[in-house]
């Protein structure tokens, strides 16, 4: 009767570097761990065991996100071809590049130009605050719909 899980053994050199190679390709530890036939948690206990481990580690997830980021420079800039059909027939290709991608890599970069968070500042006054929220409604709006309500008691025994 099996559990599933792999007894843990010690990784070789040669293991490690199949390791790493795959974490880099992938960027996934469960499939590196597999591909050289160890678990997941015996890979992340030496790593926590392992600096020069834990270094390789890290650089091989840094070198999968540097192929991430060529493949979108590659999708929004150079393009992807896509089949054209005419009738139900194959009649050539068209390049068609990624408005979406590049979106998201401008937000990425540039988040204080491209980003759509939107800027709130909370004002206190007294015992009451008050959410100022730029451009929401201007100040004599605000003072017109507001000004002259008679204050609502918080205390139940009042």
């Amino acid at each position: 009767m099996g559990t599933g899980m792999r007894p843990y053994r010690k990784l070789s050199p040669e293991r490690r570097a199949a390791f790493l190679d795959r974490l880099s390709a992938c960027g996934n530890v469960t499939a590196a761990a597999d591909a050289v036939g160890i678990s997941r948690d015996a890979a992340y206990k030496l790593r926590e065991r392992d600096t020069a481990f834990e270094d390789a580690w890290a650089l091989a997830l840094d070198r999968y996100a540097a192929a991430l980021e060529a493949e979108l420079h590659a999708r929004v800039f150079e393009g992807v071809p896509r089949p054209v059909f005419q009738r139900g027939e194959l009649v050539g290709h068209e390049v068609m590049k990624s408005d979406r991608l590049l979106e998201i890599a401008l937000r990425a970069r540039l988040p204080e130009k491209y980003s759509e968070r939107v800027a709130a500042k909370l004002e206190h006054s007294g015992s009451a605050g008050v959410l100022v929220v730029p451009g929401a409604m201007p100040p004599e709006d605000w003072i017109t719909a507001f000004a002259g309500r008679p204050e609502e008691s918080t205390n139940a025994d009042a």
